[in-house]
């Protein structure tokens, strides 16, 4: 005769995913969710199995019992005994049987709601869910265009995670920093030219890009030239202390296209250095108004100095920096005054002519390899 067995129980299913759940929570309870229908089923195909079991033993009882109240009328208190405990086992196989009844029902519907939730792979976007009712907050699917899956927002499909090589990180990445600094960088170069204020030192310029530098109505006291209406494109690269400026002149005008350098050393930029074009053959000049009875010339601050001369002048020529190294002094003489030069300047034969007023005089200075200057006498020329 078939046993009685008692319907093994029926494990509770873990919480299900909600729309308020972050990403990373509702992917991890929507797995667990699905796993645990798959043992539902199971529990619920042993409990049923087991119902019909005891079904099939109460009636097997029952019939053993009408068999023995008839063959033995004289026992029927027996019978009745019988009876009773078949009724008994009716009565717990119905019970199981309601119970199993109650379980798929609550399987069912968290089926259902999963089936909400998760609508399976498609291959665009879905505008209802698998029921053809509303998409629910929350709901996601998995596009198999795209290789990526999306949740929806309550508006809108979002963008969840995909294949990285096919990401859009403008749209698709949220909550993403705003800067570069965000990231962790502290030396990007930024796209475009950084505008300067009115007339700003060069020397505050960023570093690793490009800066444009206006000089509408004055000049930087560290531009390459003073002359304004100026506009300089200016680019330095190098490291803290060991730099390199290059500047371009871009209005028109005689210094449109010239292009100068200059370098960083520790604290000291060195002088601006014009860069030679076939359109700016042109050497740094520096005017020099009335210096008084002394005056020192020198070449890295300007190739070609005009020197307006008010009183009797002594000339004391900077150290040359390599033979080669060359200099041109034009005198202008308001009156007559005279003109002397310090030692390390070797005058030619005759020595150099003196000032006439109203006229200019010519002084080329060639360094030579003894370290002294060859001076030239280019002439007197009137104004």
């Amino acid at each position: 005769m078939t046993d009685i067995v008692t319907p093994p129980g029926i494990d509770a299913l873990p919480p299900e995913p909600l729309p308020t759940d972050t990403p990373a929570e509702f992917n991890t309870k929507s797995f667990n969710l699905v796993a645990a229908l798959k043992k539902l089923v199971s529990q619920m195909n042993a409990a049923i199995q087991n119902v019909w079991n005891n079904a099939t033993a109460a009636n097997e009882r029952a019939s053993a019992a009408a068999g023995s109240a008839g063959a033995a009328s004289g026992s029927a208190s027996a019978a009745s005994g019988s009876a009773s405990a078949a009724a008994g086992s009716a009565s717990a196989a119905s019970g199981s049987a309601s119970a199993a009844s109650t379980s798929a029902g609550t399987a069912a519907a968290s089926l259902a709601t999963m089936q909400k939730l998760y609508l399976g792979a498609k291959t665009s976007a879905p505008t209802t869910d698998n029921q053809g009712a509303a998409l629910q907050v929350g709901a996601w699917y998995t596009n198999t265009t795209s290789s990526s899956w999306h949740w929806w927002s309550g508006t809108a499909w979002v963008v969840g995670v995909g294949n990285p090589a096919t990401v859009d990180w403008v749209t698709q990445v949220l909550n993403k920093p705003s800067t570069v600094s965000g990231y962790g960088i502290t030396n990007a170069v930024t796209s475009g030219a950084q505008m300067m204020a009115e007339a700003a030192y060069m020397s505050d310029a960023p570093l690793g890009q490009w800066a444009t530098f206006p000089g509408t109505a004055s000049a930087g006291a560290d531009w390459p030239a003073s002359g304004f209406p100026s506009y300089w494109n200016v680019f330095t690269f190098g490291s803290g202390t060991r730099r390199t400026q290059i500047a371009w002149q871009v209005f028109a005008g005689a210094e449109q296209s010239s292009m100068f350098v200059r370098s960083l050393h520790d604290s000291t930029w060195s002088p601006w250095q014009r860069f030679f074009g076939d359109i700016s053959l042109m050497e740094k000049s520096k005017y020099v108004s009335a210096p008084g009875s002394a005056y020192t010339a020198n070449p890295r601050e300007a190739t070609l100095q005009y020197i307006d001369i008010s009183a009797p002048l002594t000339v004391t020529l900077a150290a040359s920096r390599k033979p080669g190294d060359q200099i041109t002094l034009m005198f202008s003489f308001p009156s007559v005054s005279s003109i002397a030069f310090s030692s390390n300047v070797k005058a030619p034969v005759g020595g150099i002519r003196s000032g006439v007023a109203s006229h200019i005089l010519t002084v080329t200075l060639v360094a030579r390899q003894d370290g002294n200057w060859q001076a030239y006498d280019g002439g007197l020329h009137p104004w």
